[in-house]
């Protein structure tokens, strides 16, 4: 597998299947890929606010995103990572004309969430610093993407 997501796939594997899946769906449909850009954000706010500690919470991504900010349990490039993405994935869900170049950026964006993620949590380095996508021959099918997502 040559998703610079990999390194996700044995500690986080929910996490890495949704971002393997929002790769694939880049070319297929941007506007899915995006919402799953979306998914793999909200999963990853979840995962912070438990390694916290933090008390049962019940709001909406905008108030857990803002309230690990506040509680500073992520930086402010952090906070705005999650937002960007929150966003992008909502006018694509609503609207449903997204572009591959809107998609790769946001891709990217989730790449740089993802590194901040495992290193801080992990409190392990990685040394991939730029994201690109995989070779589309080598990516797996959305359908077993999303079975396996579904297990």
């Amino acid at each position: 597998m040559n998703s610079k997501f990999s390194f996700l796939q044995f500690s986080y594997t929910e996490l890495f299947k949704i971002s393997e899946l929002a790769e694939k769906l880049i070319h297929i449909d941007p506007s899915s890929s995006l919402a799953k850009s979306r998914l793999f954000s909200e999963k990853m706010a979840f995962l912070i606010w438990e390694f916290e500690g933090l008390e049962p919470f019940e709001g909406n991504q905008v108030e857990r995103i803002n309230q690990l900010f506040y509680r500073n349990f992520i930086p402010e490039v952090i906070k705005d990572l999650l937002h960007t993405i929150r966003k992008s994935g909502n006018r694509a869900t609503h609207l449903g004309d997204s572009s591959e170049k809107e998609a790769f950026f946001i891709l990217k964006k989730c790449f740089q969430l993802a590194k901040w993620f495992y290193e801080t949590y992990e409190n392990n380095y990685l040394a991939v610093e730029e994201y690109s996508l995989p070779p589309k021959e080598e990516q797996k099918s959305v359908d077993k993407l999303e079975e396996e997502l579904s297990r």
